[in-house]
Formats: structure tokens, sequence, C-alpha cells
């Protein structure tokens, strides 16, 4: 596999006090530049109501 990757997911939250679900499609992508260290970015898209419309995020994952 080559260092860059993509993903899609679907993530949906679920509260036991009645509340509505919340529901978002995420899509992004990864780079690893060695072996313990990465950066990603992507976005999060809501399906609900409840849900923020857009989310957007970046961020850096190193594992010592």
């Amino acid at each position: 596999m080559g260092n860059l990757q993509g993903y899609a997911l679907f993530d949906a939250i679920a509260f036991t006090s009645g509340d509505d679900w919340i529901g978002s499609v995420k899509a992004g992508l990864n780079y690893r530049f060695g072996k313990d260290i990465e950066i990603y970015i992507g976005n999060s898209f809501g399906v609900t109501d409840n849900a923020f419309d857009y989310e957007p995020f970046i961020g850096v994952a190193a594992r010592f």
C-alpha cells in the first residue's frame, strides 16, 4: 500500500435520554510520513437535522 489512503464512514450517535440521534458521513485522506506518524484531513457532513451541516477537520497522529 502507498503512503496516501482515503476513507469514508457513517457515524451515528444515539442517546438513551430520548433525544434524537445524530448521524453524519465522514470522508478524508491520510498521508503516512513514516512508520509512526501521519496527517489526516477530511470533512463530516450531517445527515440528520441536529447534526452540523459540515465540519472540516485536520490533524496529526503519532505513535510512540
